[in-house]
């Protein structure tokens, strides 16, 4: 009896040692690539079914398409600009359908199930309009300011999405009803039988010119908005089930008026938004985020530090989009900008859960043959676990920073390792690769986080996201 006891002691102490060396989740790595345009969008150039056979033939894992939600364009003639006025509509997803949309979406995921396809919106919520036309100077203002909108998948949020151009997003506007105040006032205040006539039956034109009483939240004729526009397509996405990530924030390619038909149309670059809303997943890094927002002590970093002071309820991802229409078109190709996931199993759950997490990273090359950048073995450790990016290490004493560097030719270069903590560099490495990396340091804060930029000298970029530190 005695020796049962301690089999069975011993047992359950080996099955108990066993566990605890099992990782908490082993993850694989899959490529993705973000804001393609298919033929859903007025300047695409291939079907879905086409990119996804691009993607299969590059090696990628997962596409998320992000085609135009609405491209129509309206200036109506105060105060009849519900009658006179001009439109322009171009193909957009609403355009077509947000069913056809996820309905082709659908169809060729089917026909390509070792991939994922995930659907992709992107955004222009608001424009508004200044100058005058009759003096040629009439503006269009904001217009290529995008979110993309990733997830959404019942048709019913592509049909109700809180944009300029979309019916279906008015609401009712009691304010509309203010002729009906005349036609009542009317009897009251006028004697004259023949004037009273008159001025009610304008008042009821005027009534029915406003039917039927809807209006959007936010019109292109009372001047710039500031954030409250992209605020609240943040919040209709979130509440949706979507995440939302500030597209080509840094463009500079409108920043400067171009004229189309006596319209001038611009649009400012837009790092400032990066601080100014909230809620949003994250942001484009590459291409157009590097200067302002993405290098060190610039705007990410001011969100990460909100994050970890507790002035922001959630953190800031930085992610590698493309605006990719066709190879070679702008210098753009499907493999140059990826976002290497950490997934447990390659299906739309779990990439969605690893662009909510932040557990990726993302990489850079300016030409379609050079090598990718590999990372694996990454983690951040103490004496109280481990953690990669996106996730909490909590620590006491000094951290441990280990990976292992490459690139897919398993060429022998140069590296820069920037090793960032709450937005300062703190050490920089020159290394040759293939490398072990390992480098233990003090958090400088009890609340703080890690990142790394990392240049390669074939011309190729990786950025991870960060590891918050917390010293319990």
């Amino acid at each position: 009896m005695k020796i049962y006891k301690i089999s069975r002691f011993i047992f359950l102490f080996v099955l108990l040692y066993c566990v605890c060396q099992i990782p908490i989740a082993a993850y694989q790595q899959v490529s993705c690539v973000m804001h393609i345009h298919s033929v859903f969008s007025a300047n695409g150039r291939q079907t879905l079914e086409q990119i996804a056979e691009n993607a299969k033939n590059s090696g990628i894992n997962v596409i998320i398409p992000a085609d135009h939600d609405i491209q129509e364009f309206e200036y109506g003639i105060w105060p009849f600009s519900r009658l006179i006025k001009k439109t322009i509509i171009n193909n957009s997803i609403l355009y077509m359908g947000g069913s056809k949309y996820l309905n082709e979406i659908h169809r060729v995921q089917e026909k390509y199930p070792d991939m994922v396809i995930i659907p992709g919106v992107e955004s222009a919520p608001y424009y508004y309009w200044t100058g005058n036309p009759l003096k040629k100077s009439l503006t269009m203002n904001n217009w290529h300011k995008h979110i993309l909108l990733i997830g959404l998948n019942d048709p019913r949020s592509y049909d109700n999405l809180p944009v300029l151009g979309n019916q279906k997003s008015k609401t009712f506007n009691p304010i509309l009803l203010w002729p009906a105040v005349f036609i009542i006032a009317g009897f009251f205040l006028i004697r004259n039988r023949t004037l009273l006539i008159l001025f009610q039956l304008a008042a009821l034109l005027l009534l029915l010119y406003n039917y039927p009483y809807n209006s959007y939240m936010f019109n292109q004729y009372n001047g710039d908005q500031k954030e409250l526009p992209y605020q609240n397509i943040i919040n209709y996405t979130a509440n949706a089930g979507g995440l939302t990530f500030w597209a080509h924030p840094e463009a500079r390619n409108w920043k400067n008026s171009e004229n189309f038909n006596g319209v001038s149309i611009k649009t400012k670059p837009y790092p400032e938004s990066i601080l100014d809303t909230f809620g949003y997943t994250g942001f484009s890094y590459f291409w157009e985020g590097t200067d302002i927002i993405g290098k060190p002590e610039g705007f990410w970093d001011t969100a990460l530090t909100q994050y970890c002071k507790g002035t922001r309820k959630s953190p800031v991802w930085a992610t590698a989009e493309l605006d990719y229409i066709e190879d070679g078109l702008r210098n753009n190709w499907l493999n140059l900008n990826k976002n290497i996931l950490y997934v447990e199993k390659l299906d739309k759950e779990n990439v969605m859960d690893s662009l909510r997490k932040g557990r990726f990273f993302i990489t850079s090359k300016q030409k379609p043959d050079s090598p990718d950048p590999v990372m694996n073995d990454f983690a951040v450790s103490s004496d109280k676990g481990s953690a990669i990016f996106g996730e909490t290490l909590n620590y006491s004493g000094s951290v441990k920073i280990s990976f292992n560097l490459n690139t897919t030719a398993r060429m022998k270069t140069n590296t820069t390792i920037r090793l960032i903590e709450n937005g300062r560099i703190v050490q920089e490495f020159n290394k040759k690769i293939p490398l072990k990396f390992e480098y233990i340091f003090t958090p400088s804060t009890d609340r703080s986080y890690c990142r790394f930029e990392i240049d390669f000298d074939c011309g190729v970029k990786l950025v991870s996201n960060p590891v918050f530190l917390y010293n319990n």
